[in-house]
């Protein structure tokens, strides 16, 4: 019941200006959960950006028009309660027009892609500058390979690439007042790590504290959470990993010749200001580069006489078994609804097409996986076919219920003749 009342409160809510309103909120308690875990858990289905905890009071921006009522209501949802929520400012009417800030370190820009697939090479141990504004195409970190992380906000993948042993160290500095979180996984090798991107298990490293400054791995690392209220020391003290209680530092990796690591870093904070990156410690770091199994050219999808044309090219194949291909009418849960055989071992090109008839009138996505003979997987960007064009609106209310027409400014409820129901912003 509870993910049906948060889908209802979500319903296709769109906007249409780019401004942004700033909101402060607080809570009477967290329920044994940390501030930065509670409001993570209430945040995760808004559509929010430059979000700070400050003395457990949480400020952020949305381009939605949230009233207390509303508020209250969503928080209820996650088991909380208000205690004091206040909109800072309204730009409803007005756009947002605020340069984004820059980096003046004098670090060379190297932004890491948003999706693992394509992670970003470091080929040496040069100081760099990233920058990511979102989460990619694909929400990639679950339960089974996050680790101390959450999810993805706005996340910079890379590949590490060890050219000499020894230990390697990394300090992560915001250029603003960011909280910035990472994780790395490995060791894996050049034949391996794409296969392993997303990754399938935990990190090595993780850290996931509440703050801002800087952030990474440092010789000499102690983590103080176990001195802090709602902190268990046989969990939350690792040296390797730790929860929104720890300082942010944890220990370096020892690190082999030739090893793959990736690497993810996450401004929680969704503002996007950039870090820069400085890699320490005895290791070296070099180029080596991870071949791709599978050279995904192009994947495409449109409606085409009542069915969903699926399509998709590829300009090589390595060891490709076939290609899985799911659905999902909301983007989260999805049903594998055929298989097509690949090609095996291709160094031409290769176009492949799957009808589907069954689905439901919405926005329809479509998530293709390619399997390997071994039994390793690839997932590809998620795409999205809009099939609600031809639905009729049958009335549209405010949130008072009383009926308004299509010049009414706020949120609305809008009823349809396929029995969906939406909230929009206008």
């Amino acid at each position: 019941m509870k993910n049906l009342l948060l889908l209802v409160f979500l319903l296709g809510v769109q906007i249409s200006t780019f401004s942004q309103n700033e909101y402060l909120l607080k809570l009477h308690s967290f329920n044994g959960e940390s501030p930065k875990t509670a409001f993570s858990e209430i945040t995760r289905e808004l559509e929010v950006s430059h979000r700070y905890i400050n003395d457990s009071i949480l400020t952020f921006q949305s381009p939605l028009l949230i009233t207390i009522n509303e508020m209250a209501q969503f928080v209820e949802l996650h088991g909380y309660e208000i205690e004091d929520f206040q909109i800072l400012t309204d730009n409803t009417d007005n756009t947002d027009n605020t340069d984004k800030p820059i980096n003046n370190s004098g670090n060379v820009l190297k932004n890491g892609n948003q999706d693992c697939e394509n992670a970003t090479m470091v080929c040496d141990a040069a100081s760099f500058s990233g920058n990511a504004s979102g989460s990619g195409s694909n929400q990639e970190l679950n339960g089974s390979n996050s680790g101390c992380l959450s999810w993805e906000h706005q996340s910079s993948w890379y590949y590490i690439n060890v050219g000499s042993s020894g230990t390697l160290e990394m300090t992560i500095s915001p250029t603003a007042s960011d909280d910035y979180d990472w994780a790395i996984w490995g060791p894996f090798t050049e034949a391996t790590a794409n296969a392993n991107c997303p990754p399938t298990s935990g990190p090595v490293r993780c850290s996931w504290a509440e703050g801002y400054g800087d952030t990474g791995m440092r010789s000499g690392t102690t983590n103080p959470c176990s001195w802090k209220w709602g902190c268990f020391c046989f969990a939350d003290c690792d040296p390797n990993s730790e929860n929104a209680y720890g300082n942010g530092w944890v220990a370096p990796l020892n690190v082999q010749e030739d090893e793959v690591y990736i690497l993810l870093i996450d401004n929680y904070s969704t503002s996007n200001n950039p870090f820069d990156l400085t890699w320490g410690g005895t290791a070296g770091l070099e180029c080596t580069e991870v071949p791709l199994p599978v050279e995904l050219t192009a994947f495409n999808g449109q409606n085409k006489q009542g069915m969903n044309l699926l399509t998709w090219e590829t300009a090589t194949e390595t060891n490709n078994d076939y290609f899985s291909i799911a659905h999902s009418s909301d983007g989260f849960s999805w049903q594998e609804i055929d298989k097509v055989s690949g090609a095996g071992n291709s160094t031409e090109v290769k176009n492949y097409s799957l009808e589907h008839r069954n689905f439901p009138s919405a926005i329809n996505y479509y998530r293709l996986t390619q399997v390997d003979f071994d039994g390793k997987r690839e997932v590809f960007p998620i795409i999205s076919i809009d099939n609600l064009k031809n639905r009729k609106l049958i009335k549209r209310v405010n949130t008072l219920g009383q009926e308004v027409d299509q010049n009414f400014k706020g949120i609305v409820i809008e009823y349809y003749d396929d029995h969906t129901v939406e909230k929009r912003v206008y």
